[in-house]
């Protein structure tokens, strides 16, 4: 099994690692042949499938990543702040089909202050690009302004594509650095070979507006990258 503090859990680190010991130490008394992934083994898997160590807060890329990394079930922990208390939001899931399994909300009234609405930015270590962590609202205080697409026109359909009635979406992750321009793309859903291939090779060329911090300054940003397709 592998336990996975998302992004909320930096909102109030504690709740989590207390959760997270209880359930290890419950799940370990119930069923002594559990056995546990632990951290660097998760950041292998993200290695080999070439993504950051950041990209284990995207739900796609985890989901890849448990798998490879010998897991059977997978345990996500996410703090979400409404309005006057935390929950703890625990998701269990499937690795291989990526199901939730099952899902609960634990209402935390432990006098935690709430969060002040700023956003955080949360940095992967190697590259310095940023997961952007909303505190709050992000609609009464959007602070940062995400990257947005500007010059990105739609892939076109492989010929040996034509026909086969696909329909879904195909999703990357890849860092918009400063100048808008698209590195460290990495597929996360695919759709089909042929489509996968057609698409990474134009998102790459595509051009964005680069995220903005509150000081207005462009900053790299980790950020997802979805196409759609309908062949029907």
């Amino acid at each position: 099994m592998l336990l996975v503090p998302m992004s909320g859990c930096v909102l109030d680190a504690q709740a989590c690692a207390d959760f997270d010991r209880a359930l290890r130490a419950a799940l370990s008394q119930r069923l002594p042949a559990v056995q546990f992934i632990e951290r660097a083994q998760l950041q292998s898997a993200l290695q080999m499938r070439g993504l950051l160590a950041i990209d284990s807060y995207y739900p796609d890329a985890l989901q890849a990543a448990a798998g490879d990394a010998g897991a059977d079930l997978f345990l996500t922990e996410d703090l979400v702040w409404e309005s006057a208390f935390y929950e703890l939001h625990v998701t269990l899931s499937d690795p291989l089909s990526g199901k939730a399994l099952a899902k609960y909300a634990i209402v935390l009234k432990d006098g935690t202050r709430g969060p002040a609405g700023q956003p955080l930015l949360l940095k992967d270590w190697e590259t310095g690009a940023a997961f952007i962590l909303w505190n709050g609202d992000k609609h009464s205080a959007p602070l940062f302004k995400l990257p947005q697409c500007d010059v990105c026109p739609e892939p076109p359909v492989p010929v040996q594509s034509l026909g086969k009635h696909l329909h879904g979406k195909i999703g990357f992750l890849a860092t918009i650095d400063e100048r808008g321009m698209p590195g460290d793309i990495v597929l996360i859903k695919s759709l089909n070979p042929a489509l996968d291939l057609q698409a990474l090779r134009v998102v790459r060329d595509w051009i964005f507006k680069p995220a903005l911090g509150i000081d207005g300054m462009p900053f790299a940003a980790r950020t997802r990258i979805d196409i759609n397709y309908d062949l029907n």
